[in-house]
């Protein structure tokens, strides 16, 4: 090949070699292995409330809400638990805007953005923030200085440091400080949490065998699997959750698309008292702790079209 040409060859290897790669590392799903509908205890939707857990084994980071029950490849329903909270939170950032950011918030309450061709209007925002942290704003204060009496000298071509300093200087002698003009800068929004527990006690082999494939079901859900010889992570599945309390949730909320962050099992709550199964030791009782958090912030839509 002549220095500089194009092997395409190699070109073509490498991208079949890529494509291959990729095709490895593709979401393979998460499967239980564990038949369903789970259902604890065993009279649960004979009339009563109920919380229903369908597990999706396909990965999808933009993952919308279910309706029903379609293509939840397991689904679990358990007593809605004692405690049932949904905690929002959202982050400020305590920012310094400064006197010209102060004049510019006065000037843009109260109207609206042309944002009918966002990115146009998104690269103008950009452009003067940059223009006011830059020698744009260094320029216009070094014109400023220039003019109090007995820092002229400061004017003309003075570094921004320079000009910094030298203010810094003329504040402190006449024991004057900048406001600074703080501001709450909104931030971001938290993903929630939602804290789900259960004391399950089963009064039957039936109620103590879903128990049992129930804690696994969850257990397996939640984690991830190796692939390409362990050098990769396999992402474990994702939960949908409804509050099953009549025709609708509106008295109570929603929870969003949800993977299972943390669980813990308590297999001895009452001490060391077990069932004897078949000359098996099983327990009377076990408390069952989950965490979920949801894959998508909220925002004022999600409020109000979907109850969150």
């Amino acid at each position: 090949m002549p220095d500089g040409g194009f092997d395409s060859s190699a070109a073509q290897s490498f991208a079949g070699t890529a494509a291959n790669t990729f095709k490895k590392l593709k979401h393979s799903g998460t499967n239980i292995g564990i038949g369903g509908p789970l259902v604890f205890p065993t009279d649960l939707k004979s009339g009563h409330e109920a919380i229903r857990f369908e597990f999706f084994k396909e990965y999808r980071f933009d993952r919308t809400e279910n309706k029903g029950e379609a293509g939840a490849s397991l689904i679990i329903y358990l007593p809605i638990p004692q405690n049932l909270q949904a905690a929002y939170a959202v982050q400020y950032e305590q920012g310094e805007i400064g006197s010209i950011g102060r004049e510019a918030a006065k000037f843009g309450a109260g109207r609206e953005i042309d944002t009918s061709n966002e990115n146009v209007a998104g690269g103008a925002l950009n452009l003067l923030a940059q223009a006011t942290e830059s020698g744009a704003a260094a320029a216009a204060g070094t014109g400023l200085l220039s003019k109090i009496p007995g820092l002229g000298i400061f004017g003309g071509g003075a570094t921004a440091a320079a000009l910094t300093q030298a203010a810094k200087g003329a504040m402190f002698g006449a024991g004057t400080a900048r406001n600074p003009h703080m501001a709450q800068v909104f931030k971001n929004v938290n993903f929630r949490n939602h804290q789900l527990a259960f004391k399950l006690a089963p009064k039957s082999i039936q109620e103590q065998n879903t128990m049992r494939d129930i804690i696994k079901a969850f257990k397996i859900a939640m984690h991830p699997k190796y692939k390409m010889s362990g050098h990769f992570f396999d992402y474990p599945g994702q939960f949908d959750i409804d509050l099953v309390t009549g025709k609708s949730d509106e008295y109570f909320f929603n929870m969003g698309p949800s993977v299972l962050t943390s669980m813990s099992v308590d297999y001895l709550p009452n001490g060391p008292q077990v069932h004897d199964v078949d000359g098996t030791k099983a327990p009377i009782a076990v408390n069952l702790s989950l965490q979920f958090t949801e894959l998508k912030i909220i925002t004022q839509d999600e409020i109000t079209e979907s109850n969150y």
